[in-house]
């Protein structure tokens, strides 16, 4: 028996084997960590070669018997066409193609899986060749980062927001097309600078911006701001941005990221709430009205600034009930208090017109609203108003009073709408018409007074609105029911009512004895000053007679006889010029110039007394007075008195000047002659006249008269060395036509 062999050296061989197994150890690991599977399939046979981690791919066990339709059917019904295409083409055409689609292992897991696969030729053989792998995770993170970016931009949309991203080492700014938007430029335009985004950010807010950006670089990393833009349509709007800076590793700041939201509803709501709550504080403050509520659960009571202004106390926090309830009046507490209860247990509403004291003491009235809240059968919450209503109360009071006395006075007081009707009455207008209250209201006055002087009064109405005229006094003669034809002077005032006529107010007052008393002494004046003039006449002309007898007692009686008629018939003339400024009531009052009536007067002083010497000094004529129509007969009085008075060549000095701090007038009229005696000049400036006091002319009482009635005081002085002055105030005036 023998043993015959061969030995051959296989240690190449062995070695590639061992690679081999090494090789294809690393391609299983290399599968299995990618999740990559290789696959082949003959269409022709169906027969279908897969790795091992093909085979865990599609849940199936390792070196299992699998057909291409068993694979197939795999693949959910959705996605089957497009693995069918890609082979389909791929056998056709020698295309390649990378799919991706989803299969549902036995076990029911669904997976998303991309292949890869070409067609090749192999021992004459028509077979596809490829990989596949496990892609679900990448699948569903790419699904998950769609769906959020999707998110994103609804949010971004719904928000009007847009997101930017600025490199803060190239300069380079990046907008996200929701930035585009929010800007107004198109697509991929915007050119990438910050200089670029300052342009569209409005002028007077660049500074701010540019600034807030470098705070938040260099110091916070945190970038708030509001600022206005003017996008490319000319609109203009407000933008907040919020942004952070990131920083490298050696903590410099590389990048700013943030997002801008446009904020021009809330900005004008904004705008408009601050401007309703400024409205608000400045309509409490001019209304003197302010806002409070109460919580039923605490107790606590919330009050507007106005109520602290009110109640004369410092803003401050909202006090107790019990402390609020303090600020009124102990006697007024208990209403409060009851109508407080009232509101929160039965739901009532708070309506009182209450005091309350200040801290000074102050007693102020208010009016107290209140509205309960319900919910659900229960009281939420009290709110209300607090007025201050003391001046509407006190001119209540005034206005009762001033009833009470319209309607309660002796002279008839009536009212006119601008039509003419009686609106108001009182009980002395009702008694002279005899007619009942209600029949007199609404009754036209020209039906009362009749059309004759319905016509005059109208004129005199228009004429008043036509000069500016608030009030003038009327005269009518009426012809009453209970008393006859009787006279009236009526002062009528007009009505206004913002800005327009609104009617008459009349108060009148009847004359009838006073004129009857007056047209009798003017009879009597008369009569008495012709008799008078007459007889005296008779008896200068006797004495005159006298004068030529050869006895010089009879001649110096006849002279003082003479002289004495002189002077009663110059005292009649005096009294006759008295009379005008006696009865003078107001109308006789005009604008005199004294630069041009005082000449006058001098100049007559010289012309008629040669011997005297008569001097005027005007302060920048014209000089305005508003005086009664007799003062220049009152200056040519006391002229005369100082030149008669003083006898031998007098001189008199005339001086009129005004005060410019006081509007007064002074007119000064200084002799050298004796002056007045002391008798006659305490008479004159109290303006009586006593059986010790009694002065032997009355030209001197004509002269104060005259200045009393033009609204002035008359003044004595002594003159240095000798004389006298007479010193006129008068109220001054502008010119006619200022």
């Amino acid at each position: 028996m023998s043993l015959r062999g061969a030995i051959q050296d296989v240690t190449e061989r062995k070695q590639r084997m061992q690679e081999l197994e090494r090789s294809y150890d690393l391609l299983e690991r290399t599968q299995a960590i990618a999740d990559v599977g290789g696959w082949e399939v003959n269409p022709e046979t169906d027969d279908l070669r897969w790795t091992d981690e093909t085979y865990r791919i599609h849940g199936l066990p390792v070196g299992s018997d699998v057909a291409f339709d068993d694979v197939v059917d795999l693949v959910l019904d959705d996605d089957l066409g497009i693995i069918e295409d890609a082979f389909r083409d791929a056998v056709a055409d020698d295309d390649s193609f990378d799919v991706e689609f989803r299969i549902e292992t036995p076990a029911g897991e669904r997976k998303w899986v991309r292949t890869k696969g070409e067609a090749v030729t192999r021992d004459g053989d028509r077979i596809v060749r490829g990989t596949i792998q496990n892609v679900t995770q990448r699948v569903e993170r790419e699904q998950a980062v769609r769906e959020s970016r999707e998110r994103l931009e609804v949010a971004l949309d719904a928000s009007n927001a847009g997101v930017w991203d600025w490199d803060l080492d190239t300069g380079e700014v990046m907008w996200h097309e929701s930035s585009e938007r929010l800007f107004g430029v198109d697509p991929g335009s915007f050119e990438g600078t910050f200089d670029a985004f300052q342009s569209f950010v409005h002028p007077d807010d660049r500074d701010r911006v540019e600034e807030a950006v470098e705070t938040a670089v260099t110091e916070t990393g945190i970038l708030e701001s509001e600022f206005r833009i003017e996008r490319t349509d000319g609109e203009q709007r407000w933008i907040a941005v919020t942004g952070r800076v990131l920083y490298d590793e050696g903590g410099g700041p590389t990048r700013l990221l943030g997002v801008g939201v446009d904020v021009t509803e809330r900005k004008s709501r904004k705008q408009d709430l601050e401007r309703s709550h400024d409205l608000l504080e400045r309509t409490q403050a001019i209304a003197d009205v302010g806002g409070w509520s109460i919580d039923p659960e605490t107790l606590e009571v919330f009050w507007t600034d106005q109520v602290y202004e009110i109640l004369g106390l410092p803003v401050g926090e909202e006090p107790p009930l019990a402390d609020a309830l303090d600020v009124y009046h102990p006697d007024d507490r208990p209403t409060i208090e009851a109508a407080v209860e009232t509101a929160l247990d039965d739901h009532e509403h708070i309506d009182e017109r209450l005091r309350v004291v200040r801290p000074s003491g102050e007693v102020r009235w208010v009016r107290v609203l209140g509205e309960p809240e319900v919910v659900d059968g229960e009281v939420a919450s009290l709110r209300g108003a607090f007025q201050d209503v003391t001046d509407r109360i006190d001119r209540q009071r005034d206005l009762e009073r001033y009833e009470a006395i319209v309607t309660t006075a002796a002279d008839p007081v009536y009212v006119l709408d601008e039509s003419g009707h009686v609106t108001m009455a009182n009980e002395a207008m009702v008694e002279q018409f005899a007619l009942g209250h209600g029949d007199l209201i609404g009754t036209p006055m020209r039906d009362l007074i009749g059309a004759e002087q319905a016509r005059e009064a109208e004129r005199e109405i228009a004429s008043m609105l036509r000069q500016g005229d608030d009030q003038r006094t009327l005269t009518f003669t009426l012809t009453t029911p209970t008393r006859g034809r009787r006279t009236y002077e009526v002062n009528v005032s007009i009505l206004w009512s913002d800005g327009e006529f609104a009617g008459t107010v009349g108060v009148a007052r009847e004359v009838t004895a006073l004129l009857e008393r007056e047209q009798r002494l003017s009879v009597l004046d008369r009569v008495l000053r012709h008799n008078i003039r007459n007889k005296l006449n008779v008896v200068v002309g006797r004495a005159d007679a006298l004068t030529g007898i050869d006895d010089g007692t009879v001649r110096d009686n006849a002279r003082a006889i003479i002289n004495a008629c002189d002077e009663l018939l110059e005292l009649s003339e005096t009294a006759r010029r008295f009379e005008a400024t006696v009865h003078a009531d107001g109308t006789d009052a005009e604008l005199i110039d004294l630069g041009t009536h005082l000449p006058h007067v001098v100049e007559e002083a010289n012309t008629s007394y040669p011997d005297a010497s008569v001097a005027l000094d005007v302060d920048d004529p014209p000089l305005w007075v508003d005086a009664h129509r007799t003062l220049e007969l009152a200056v040519e009085e006391v002229i005369e008195n100082a030149i008669v008075h003083s006898g031998g060549s007098p001189s008199v000095h005339v001086t009129a000047n005004e005060d410019s701090d006081s509007g007064v007038v002074e007119l000064r009229v200084a002799d050298d002659g004796p002056g007045l005696d002391d008798v006659d000049r305490q008479a004159l400036e109290r303006g009586i006249e006593t059986p010790l006091e009694h002065m032997t002319g009355l030209g001197l009482w004509f002269v104060r008269w005259t200045v009393e009635s033009s609204g002035g005081t008359l003044t004595i002085e002594d003159n240095d060395p000798r004389g006298t002055v007479v010193v006129f105030r008068l109220p001054g005036a502008n010119r006619p036509d200022e």
